[in-house]
């Protein structure tokens, strides 16, 4: 995905509705590709705005859609121009290929959003592993201190404690380390 497609399809999808109230209403697709460009919906205003300035210098509506239309990367967009450029010559019901195209956006951002939950998952396991090794360490360290050192009458938990937190931080981080590349991949 691009790194700006979700800000296209957020502006895409506020513009929607605005489009679908013009569509119903019954304007000709010009004065609709008017009230878009006028309006703050960020690239799909622009794209509008461009094709209006191609039919200012005299060109067809239905050629500059089409000349807009071949360098957009936005497959949701440009379904809707294709769409919009159908319905000069042709009468399709611009509503049901609006309802698909916000279906199609809503999955997509579910989608995105389950991914996010899955990434979040994975790094609070990584923070959980980091914040207890160290004291699951600690604790059979005091038991083996209770069973075996106590017997013997050492002294509590000498330097092995400090190797004990450095094996467990090691291991933890490896494993934050794997699955933040698993995650990745």
């Amino acid at each position: 995905m691009h790194l700006f497609e979700n800000n296209r399809n957020v502006d895409l999808f506020n513009s929607l509705q605005l489009i679908r109230l013009h569509s119903l209403n019954g304007e000709a697709v010009q004065s609709l590709l008017k009230h878009i460009a006028e309006r703050k919906y960020g690239y799909v205003s622009r794209r509008f705005a461009k094709i209006l300035s191609i039919t200012d210098k005299g060109v067809e509506l239905a050629q500059a859609i089409d000349d807009v239309q071949k360098h957009e990367p936005n497959k949701y967009l440009k379904f809707l121009m294709s769409s919009i450029r159908s319905s000069i010559d042709q009468a399709i019901d611009l509503n049901y290929v609006i309802e698909e195209i916000e279906e199609q956006i809503i999955d997509e951002q579910k989608n995105i959003f389950d991914k996010y939950i899955l990434y979040t998952n994975r790094m609070s396991m990584a923070a959980l592993y980091v914040t207890f090794a160290p004291f699951i360490y600690v604790i059979l360290e005091i038991i083996n201190w209770v069973v075996v050192d106590f017997m013997e009458g050492s002294s509590f938990m000498s330097d092995s404690i400090r190797i004990g937190f450095f094996v467990a931080n090691t291991v933890a981080l490896l494993l934050i380390t794997m699955l933040i590349n698993k995650n990745e991949a």
